[in-house]
């Protein structure tokens, strides 16, 4: 795949995405920490629920969602919450390692994250 920085709607932040095809805003890519699907919703429009591929979330409450429990999903979404929490190690090492990458900007800690990213989509599958 390709390595691109974009955007990550959830915590505001650039965040590398490994993409195969993310060519412009609104291609439905989906963030590998975050999960939200880009739809092309952004902080303009954030407290409208599109539906669609974010199906009953607003775009404020999958931040706030992924503030307080590191998903994007409420705690009565029972099946996607219990999903990721059940995987909150992995996730955080991932968010961490990310974070890590954004601070310093090295080629090693860019890999580092990018390896955290496949190992948390390897063991969670």
């Amino acid at each position: 795949g390709i390595l691109h920085r974009d955007i990550c709607l959830i915590f505001s932040i650039a965040v590398p995405v490994r993409v195969l095809h993310l060519t412009e805003r609104a291609g439905f890519d989906i963030c590998p920490i975050c999960f939200w699907e880009d739809d092309g919703q952004d902080s303009d429009d954030a407290a409208i629920v599109r539906g669609g591929p974010n199906h009953d979330y607003s775009l404020i409450e999958a931040r706030a969602n992924f503030k307080n429990h590191h998903t994007m999903y409420r705690p009565s979404d029972i099946a996607h919450f219990k999903r990721e929490n059940a995987k909150i190690s992995l996730k955080k090492a991932m968010y961490d390692a990310h974070i890590k990458a954004i601070a310093t900007n090295t080629i090693e800690d860019w890999s580092a994250a990018l390896s955290e990213e496949e190992r948390y989509h390897n063991e969670s599958s």
